[in-house]
C-alpha cells in the first residue's frame, strides 16, 4: 500500500541512471571550445522565474508566463544534464547551484549534441527576455501554487503552449561561461522528494532494481517502444520510483545491475 500511494501521488519519472558500473560508455572528451567569458551578471534566479508563473496563476490563472523583452533578466544555473548518451534529447536541465540546490527547471531547444558545449556542471547564463514558462504537476486541476510536485519548463511560446527555443535563438538566450563545477547529487529518500527536487540531481542513499525486473535490460527489451520503464525499490521503506531510458540510449540494451547501492539520477515528472 506505501508503495503504491507513494507512486501514484508522485508520478515521478528518473532520468539519467549515472551507476557508471551499468554505462560502459559514460566517458566523454569534450572538443577544444575556446570560450570568451561573458559580461553578465545574474539578477535573477530559478525560484524567481517559478514565481512569476505562480504569481501569473493566481492573478490570471493562467499556466504560462511570458518575460518580456528589455527587461535585461539574466539567470545563473548549473548544467545538470547530458545528451551524450542519448537518454536526453534536446533539452537541458539546469539547477541554481552545483551542491544544495534550491531550485531546477528544464529547458526545451532545437538542438541536439548538447553536450558538447554544454556540459554537466558547466556554469551557464539565461536571458529570460522572449521566453515562455509552463508548469504541470499531472493533475487534473493543475494548480503551481498547491504542494503538489511539478514541473517548470523554458522555452518560447508558440500558440497557448511552450515549445522549443528555436536553434537560431539558442545564442541569443543561453550563454556558455568557462566554469565548470563537479555537480554534488542531494542525498534524499523518496518519501522525502518534493517539488524542489525536480530538475536536479539527486542520489538515492539505498537502491536497487525490482526483483521481478532483474535479468532485463535498461530500455533494450521487446516491449519498450520509445523508453524502457523498470522500477527503483528502496528497501526500509518500500516505496518505488519508476526510472525512464530512452531507446535511443546508447547503453539500452545493458543489464540492470543488482545489489543495493547508491544511485545517482537528474529528476523529472511526466
Amino acid at each position: 500500500m506505501k508503495t503504491n500511494k507513494l507512486y501514484g501521488f508522485l508520478s515521478f519519472i528518473m532520468i539519467a541512471f549515472t551507476i557508471t558500473s551499468c554505462v560502459e560508455d559514460g566517458d566523454f572528451t569534450l572538443p577544444n571550445i575556446n570560450t570568451v567569458e561573458p559580461n553578465i551578471t545574474a539578477n535573477t534566479t530559478i525560484s524567481a522565474v517559478k514565481s512569476a508563473l505562480q504569481q501569473e496563476f493566481t492573478s490570471n490563472d493562467n499556466l504560462i508566463y511570458t518575460f518580456r523583452e528589455g527587461n535585461n533578466l539574466y539567470l545563473e544555473a548549473y548544467v545538470v544534464s547530458s545528451d551524450a548518451t542519448g537518454n536526453f534529447y534536446k533539452k537541458l536541465m539546469i539547477q541554481d547551484s552545483p551542491e544544495n540546490p534550491t531550485a531546477g527547471i528544464e529547458i526545451i531547444l532545437n538542438q541536439t549534441s548538447l553536450s558538447e558545449t554544454f556540459d554537466v556542471g558547466r556554469k551557464v547564463y539565461i536571458l529570460l527576455d522572449g521566453l515562455s514558462v509552463s508548469y504541470d504537476d499531472g493533475a487534473f486541476n493543475i494548480d503551481p501554487t498547491n504542494n503538489v510536485p511539478g514541473k517548470y519548463v523554458l522555452g518560447t511560446l508558440a500558440g497557448d503552449r511552450v515549445d522549443d527555443i528555436p536553434s537560431t535563438s539558442v545564442a541569443k538566450h543561453i550563454f556558455r561561461t568557462g566554469t565548470v563545477e563537479t555537480i554534488v547529487p542531494t542525498s534524499v529518500a523518496i518519501a522525502d522528494i518534493t517539488g524542489a527536487h525536480i530538475s536536479t540531481m539527486i542520489q538515492l542513499p539505498s537502491a536497487q532494481f525490482l526483483k521481478t525486473d532483474l535479468g532485463k535490460t535498461f530500455a533494450g527489451e521487446a516491449n519498450d517502444e520509445f523508453d524502457g520503464f523498470r522500477t527503483i525499490f528502496e528497501c526500509e521503506t518500500e516505496a518505488t520510483l519508476p526510472l525512464q531510458t530512452s531507446t535511443f540510449a546508447s547503453y539500452k540494451s545493458n543489464v540492470l545491475p543488482e545489489g543495493r547501492g547508491t544511485a545517482s539520477f537528474v529528476l523529472s515528472k511526466d
